[in-house]
This record gives structure tokens, sequence and C-alpha cells, in this order.
């Protein structure tokens, strides 16, 4: 790491001479010299004469120090020291021991991940970073790097700590304003949210933005900014749903949100920022939302939970009885223009002798499953005589008991219903209108024993087998809605082991995350056996692993290529439970390194021989995977991009799977170098067909040679953007590799010339497609011997091989055409 700093003590109070600056040539009133930042504040006054303006107004512009005294101001600044960085020095690494804050003069830096993958923020002069180490005590939660050249200033914790109890106000608003900003930065933990947000947010200042707590006494202030949690909501978005349940206020600090009743489908309200809502549920006046309030635009709102609001609304009760003022005007005039956001009350009474029992039906409600009458068969209108007429009083069973009702349908066939006297008798006395067959009239005489109905009588006309065929070309959204149908549909989708073998989280990545996932597992329990979560970024460990137990232990193939926040722990916690694990796809993953891929890969615990042969001799009879660690059928694996993976991994797999190895990918894994595939020369790959080595850039001639003895029946071998290879790594494996089918050599530089090509076309017979892509080396004997020799050969790249125009534009391409050559050139 570069690190250039240049470290100035500052003179003591009675000196008149400030901190030198001269080590910047190029600029020598660097500090002197005025400036407009992000984070300045408004101007002020000329401060001592060894102090430069713009060191005060960096420090007046951190939200901590924005209420302190000039005099505190001037002691801290005669504390500072200046550090110079150069473009790309680290200034601080994530996870170390903090011990300063920096102030940035010049220039700008970026605040990113430990990986230097994620940029979280980049700050400019004016702004500050590393406060909260010095002030929470806890290491860096970031990676600082600098963009350009920088100088900054850096304020000490010690120095913070001798200066502060100097000024105990000071000290107190600090200490307030510090715990505000660690209890957000725990709340952002707590919600998955970057923590790197906390170092930009002030509470405080948002909470003062709102009239109605501006004046309100320090500690109560304290306990508030304690209590409240910033939420930002997208537009279009509902953040209260009418009829839900609700124990939040909100509070908008900006944006635009609409109070809609869903029931009359009308806008109630608009509010704006320094508005709140959701105080009617808070307060209890209502059991659940009267309304809907949904963003206009982008929102920013501090929301206040049910506890919280009750320990803020002890402390300072004046302000949160004005709250409950205007939720009851608004209950009352909500109740008096929207009557059905009330609770309904019955406008019928009931009659002097009327009993309400259990049995007693509603009667604006439908009559239960049990008690309704088949409907009719035929669509013409129904005849008056076809109203059901209440049964003789002197034939029914006693009141509570079960009966049967017998009635034939239109093909004969006794259809059985069960019904209850008590509800017969109180639908004949609010006369509903019901209809049934013609053929249907009860009597006393058609009374049977009860029969229950089976699931069978409602599967439908089609059996269940082309149901499930018809159910395969449903998407996963549709399946899960298709359960709404009937009980029978419900049933097929899921609990089929026909459906769902492919669980593709990756079409809806944008949509996947811990909490959305939940109900899609329950609905997929362990049936599929390709699960594939590429690209779902918002998936965290939680969902991840919730995954992994619902689905790992039937899975087959497992792609998470690009799912960036998925930990190790959680990627090894997929390979102790999917033992038939057969293809994994960890491209672009960054947690992936040799570790993981070595508890993935697995291998194998010895143990003790279960007998002995002649001389000694083991003789293994039981083999069993619970002897493995890890996956004991994996074959494919995809490690494209992933920068962790070294030479360790090549020596791991050719120790404990080169017996099982079909496929690997290994796209710009730029770690692996020769020595890898020395440790491959070691073993023999015997079932190797597929290896993908493009823009591998460190492996040289020596890699090839170690390949073509350790895999001589690879078939499909990628050599792209390989640009220290030369021709002799061409013509090795063109001796070595006479199986291969597809060769790729594009932009391989050097290692494609005519001599390379006449190899190809001597020894690869086998070979359909070849790619020399860009190689400028390659002209047309060259490609003449490749096409002359490879007799099967169907495609040949060329495209940009400027040297072979000529060639073309001469007819070159024709004149095979003519001959029956039946080979796609791709200029």
């Amino acid at each position: 790491m570069r690190k250039a700093s240049v470290t100035q003590r500052a003179p003591a109070q009675g000196q008149p001479h400030g901190p030198k600056i001269s080590h910047v040539p190029a600029r020598p009133s660097l500090l002197r010299h005025s400036s407009s930042y992000s984070r300045a504040s408004t101007p002020t006054p000329e401060g001592p004469a060894d102090i430069p303006n713009d060191i005060l107004d960096s420090l007046r512009a951190f939200p901590l120090f924005q209420s302190a005294p000039a005099e505190f101001l001037q002691n801290i600044a005669t504390r500072l020291r200046t550090h110079v960085f150069a473009a790309q020095d680290e200034i601080i690494q994530e996870g170390e021991t903090a011990k300063a804050m920096y102030f940035i003069m010049r220039g700008a830096v970026n605040v990113t991940s430990k990986d230097g993958e994620s940029v979280y923020a980049e700050l400019k002069a004016g702004a500050f970073f590393g406060e909260i180490g010095i002030l929470f005590n806890v290491p860096r939660t970031a990676r600082i790097v600098a963009t350009t050249r920088c100088l900054l200033v850096v304020l000490r914790a010690d120095d913070l700590r001798k200066v502060l109890p100097r000024y105990p106000d000071i000290e107190k608003s600090i200490r307030y304003e510090a715990d505000e900003r660690w209890a957000l930065l725990n709340q952002l933990k707590q919600r998955r949210v970057s923590t790197i947000s906390a170092s930009f947010i002030s509470i405080r200042e948002s909470v003062l933005s709102l009239d109605m707590f501006r004046n309100l006494p320090d500690d109560i202030l304290h306990q508030i900014c304690l209590s409240v949690t910033p939420h930002t909501f997208r537009p279009f978005t509902p953040i209260v749903q009418q009829g839900t349940n609700g124990t939040e206020l909100f509070f908008i600090l900006s944006g635009q949100v609409e109070v809609v009743d869903e029931t009359n489908q009308k806008t109630l309200a608009r509010l704006t920022a320094g508005q709140y809502f959701g105080e009617l549920a808070i307060l209890g006046l209502s059991e659940r939302r009267t309304a809907t309030v949904r963003t206009v635009n982008a929102v920013d709102c501090l929301v206040l939970g049910q506890e919280e609001f009750r320990k803020c609304r002890e402390l300072h009760p004046t302000i949160w009885r004005a709250i409950e003022e205007v939720a009851k005007e608004r209950m009352n005039e909500t109740r008096r223009d929207f009557p059905l956001l009330t609770p309904p009350q019955s406008t019928q009474p009931l009659a002097p002798s009327a009993t309400i029992l259990k049995t007693d039906a509603d009667p604006l409600a439908p009559p239960p499953m049990e008690t309704r009458v088949l409907r009719r068969s035929s669509l013409a209108p129904p005849d008056s005589s076809e109203a059901v007429q209440p049964p003789p009083t002197s034939t029914m069973a006693p009141s509570g008991a079960d009966v049967g009702v017998v009635a034939p349908d239109s093909r004969g066939r006794a259809k059985v219903l069960r019904q209850r006297s008590t509800l017969l008798s109180h639908a004949a006395g609010n006369k509903r209108p019901r209809f049934r067959r013609r053929s249907s009239a009860v009597t006393s005489a058609e009374i049977v024993p009860r029969v229950l109905k089976t699931e069978s009588d409602n599967t439908g006309l089609l059996p269940r087998g082309i149901l499930e065929k018809i159910f395969m070309y449903l998407d996963l959204p549709e399946m899960m809605h298709a359960r709404q149908v009937c009980r029978s549909w419900s049933h097929i989708l899921a609990a089929s082991p026909a459906l769902l073998p492919v669980l593709d989280l990756g079409l809806y990545n944008r949509k996947i995350t811990d909490t959305s996932i939940g109900p899609i597992l329950a609905f997929a329990q362990n049936r599929p056996k390709h699960v594939i979560v590429r690209n779902c970024f918002h998936l965290t460990d939680i969902g991840f692993k919730a995954l992994s137990a619902a689905c790992a232990s039937n899975a087959v193939t497992w792609n998470m290529a690009s799912a960036w926040d998925i930990s190790s722990s959680a990627i090894v916690d997929v390979a102790q439970r999917a033992k038939g694990l057969e293809e994994v796809d960890f491209g672009n993953c960054r947690r992936v390194g040799d570790a993981v891929l070595a508890r993935v890969v697995g291998w194998e615990i010895p143990t003790v021989p279960s007998s002995l042969g002649s001389g000694g001799v083991v003789i293994d009879t039981k083999k069993s995977t619970n002897n493995y660690v890890g996956c004991p059928k994996l074959s494919k694996i995809n490690l494209s991009y992933c920068k962790h993976i070294t030479d360790r991994s090549m020596m791991h797999l050719a120790t404990h799977a080169s017996s099982r190895l079909e496929t690997l990918k290994l796209t710009r894994c730029t770690s692996i170098t020769d020595a890898g595939f020395q440790a491959w020369s070691m073993t023999r790959f015997t079932r190797l067909r597929e290896l993908i080595l493009a823009d591998c850039t460190f492996l040289t001639d020596s890699s090839i040679v170690f390949l073509t003895t350790a895999a001589p029946l690879l078939q499909h071998l990628d050599l792209s953007f390989c640009c220290a290879l030369s021709d002799v790594a061409v013509e090795v494996l063109s001796l070595g590799l006479p199986r291969l089918e597809y060769l790729n050599l594009a932009f391989c530089g050097s290692a494609v010339s005519d001599a390379s090509m006449r190899a190809i076309g001597l020894h690869l017979g086998n070979l359909r497609e070849l790619s020399v892509r860009g190689c400028v080396r390659v002209m047309a004997p060259g490609v003449e011997s490749v096409v002359d020799g490879c007799w099967q050969l169907q495609r040949l790249n060329v495209s940009q091989c400027r040297n072979l125009l000529s060639w073309v534009r001469g007819g070159g391409i024709e004149r095979y055409t003519e001959m029956g050559k039946r080979v796609e050139f791709v200029l």
C-alpha cells in the first residue's frame, strides 16, 4: 500500500504561527484559499490568525460540532494534523481499530467494501469520515480509498477526549447525538440495510425539521431521536393498507402521500412534509387502518412504534395530547363523510322473543356448503313451481339432529346432502329463494343416514395425469395462484412430485427477498431438483439458508451465479445438505474462495476397512456418502469470475475430484498459474470433457503441457484471451488432445499463426468448431490447412483477422463452397 503522509504538529497556543503546509509545492496557499464545500456551513467571521478558515468551516460542517462555540472549535483546530495521500492510497481498512477521524480539505475519496468491488459513496472536499469508530469505539465499518491526490485534516480520538471535559454542555450534546447515531446504526443492521448510510443521516436534524418538536427540552428530544427510525419509500408504494392492523406513527420529512378510501375509491387527503398519519391505530381509536396511504413520489419518513410512542407520551404528554385531539377530529370527519369506514351497526331490531343461537344463519350470508341445494341442470329461467317449499314440520327430526336428504339428479343418481333441521327452519322462515331440480321433491321417506362426501366427487372432468401435464406449462406465480381454483387443484399443485422440477427464481430476481421467498418455499417444499437463484441480489443469508433447508436435500443442480451477498457459511450449508448435487454454478460469487470450494467438492474420510484380503490388502466392500464431506457426486463446476480461486483449489480438485469431474469453467480466474496445472499432471481426469480457461492471462505453455497429460480425453477447450501462450502451446494440444471437438483461441495474440493452424489441421480431425477471432497472424495458408485437414469442421470464426481480407475478397470462401465443403465462415 502506497501511503504518503506528512504530519505536522500544531504549535502551542501561545505561539503565533499556524501549521505549515509547504509540503504541497504545487499549491502553496492551499488551506488559506477559500472554497465551497458540499457540507459547508454559512459564512463565518475570520478565526484566529493561526487557524485557516477552511479548517474551521470543516469543523462547523461536522454535525456534532454545529452547536459548539468558537472557542471549542479553535481548541480542536489546534490539535489537528494534516496528511497528504496519493490517488489509490488506502486511507482506512475495514475492520481495523479506529484511532482518528478525517476532514477532506482537497481531493475526493471512495467509501468501498472490504474487497473494493462495491462503492458505497464518493466524498469530496468539505466532507468527513471515520467518526463512527472514534465516537463509539468500534472497528472501521468500511474501506476508504483516495480517488485523487487528497489533503486531509486528522483529528485523533485521544485529542478529542482531552478537549471535551472542558466543555460539559458540548460534551453532553455530542454524547446525545452520538447515542442517536449509534442507535440508528443498530437499527439499520437489524433491517439489513447498509450501515454506511448511518454516516450521512442526522436523526436530530430530521426530528427538528418537524414543527411540533422544535421547542422540546433536550432530554425529551433525545428520547424521541432514539425512538424513531428513518424509512424511505419509492413512488406509488402503499405505506399502510386499509383494513390491516397497524401500530406505527409516520412523520413525513419529504415527499407527498395520498390517503385513499379503497371502499369508495376516493382520495381523502394529500399530506406533505411536516404532517403525519397513522395516529388512529397507535392511539387505539381504531382497531384497523381506516384508509390506505400510498406515496405519490419518493417519500422519507420517521416511523415511531407503539411501545416507543408510549414512552415518549409519558415524558411529554402535551404534544401527544395535541396529536390525540387531531386524531379524534379526523375520526369524526371520517365517520361523517365516509360511514363505511366506521364499525357497522345493525339497523334491524331483534324480535322480543328471538334467541340467538350458534346455529342461526346470517340471512345476508351465503348458506353453508353442506346446506346448499344442487344447481339446476337447465339454463332456462326457473318456474315458480321450482321454488323450494319448506318441508312439513311433522316430518323434521328433533332440533339439532343431523339428517341426510337424498335428491336424485337428472341422471338418476342419488346425491346426499347433510342438513340440520334448525338451519332449514331458519332458511324457510326467511323465505330465501332457492331452486332445485324438478324431480327433487323431499319427503320424510327419503331421510337416510348421513353419508360423507369424498374429495373424489369434485375432481372435475380431466384425470390427474392430464392436469399435471397441463400444470407443467405454468410458471411459478401461475401455479401458486391456480391453487385457489378448487381443493382438488390445490392438492395436486401442492403435493404432486412431478410438478416444479425446476425452481427458477432468477426470473424474478428483483422481487426475491428474505421475506418474499417464504411462501415460495412453503409451496415448493423439496420437489425442485434444479434450483436457480441467479442474480438474486436482494437475497441474504437468512433467505438463502431457508432455501437450502427446503430444497437442498433433493437438488441435483444449484445455480447461484452473481448472488453477491451470500456468505461462505451459507454456501457450505448447502454442501452439507445436498449430498446428491451434481452441478453447481458459483459464477461471479465474491465469497467463493479456496476454503469454500474445498468444502463443496469435499473429500472422503478414511474409515476402518470392512475386511482384509490376502497379504493385508484392504477390501472396501461398502462405500457410503456418510463418510464423505461435501458433495460426493459433484461433477460440473462453474467458477467464472471468482477471483479468490487460486492454485490451492486446482490441487484440491486433482486430489479429490479427478475421477468424477466432467466440466470446469474458470473464466477470468486470474489467480490460477502454471503451478495449479502442475498438480494436475500427477493424476488423470478420465471424465473431464469441457474446460473453460478464458482470460486466464497468467497461463503459459507449461500449463498446456500439464493439461494434455492430465486430461487427454478433453473435447471442449476455451483458451480465448490467454495472451501468454505461443505456437508451442497450440502444437502441444493438437498432439495431446486428439478428441477435441471445440477449440476457442480468440485473441490469443502470438499463440496462433500459420504453423499452429497447420498442426490443428494435421492432428485434430474430429474438430467441429474453431475460433481464431482477432488472431492477426493467421493468413490464407493456415485457414486452408484447417479446412482441408479437419474433415468434420462445421464452423470457423476468422472475424477481425485482418490478414485474411485479401483471401476473402479473392473468393477463397466461394471456392470451398463449390467444392462441397459445408463450413460456416464467420467474418
